[in-house]
C-alpha cells in the first residue's frame, strides 16, 4: 500500500518467473506527479519503441508494453 499527502500517480508493474525451481517475483514502482507521470510515460514509450518491443512478443504486435 502506498499512502501519500499530497496527489499523485503511480505506475506499478508486477513480474513473475521460475527459474531453476523457484519461483522469482518482482515489482517496480514509479510515483510522481501528474505532469511528471505524463513526462515518464513519454520517455518510457521512446525507449520501448526504439529497442523494438512488441506487446507479447509476437512480431505482428507493434503496441509496447507499459502504455
Amino acid at each position: 500500500m502506498i499512502e501519500t499527502f499530497h496527489r499523485y500517480n503511480a505506475f506499478i508493474d508486477e513480474s513473475m518467473q521460475e527459474r531453476h525451481g523457484l519461483k522469482v517475483t518482482s515489482v517496480g514502482a514509479y510515483v510522481g506527479t501528474f505532469d511528471r507521470c505524463l513526462k515518464f510515460e513519454e520517455e518510457w514509450y521512446g525507449i520501448l519503441k526504439s529497442f523494438e518491443i512488441p506487446l507479447d512478443g509476437k512480431p505482428e504486435h507493434t503496441l509496447p508494453f507499459f502504455i
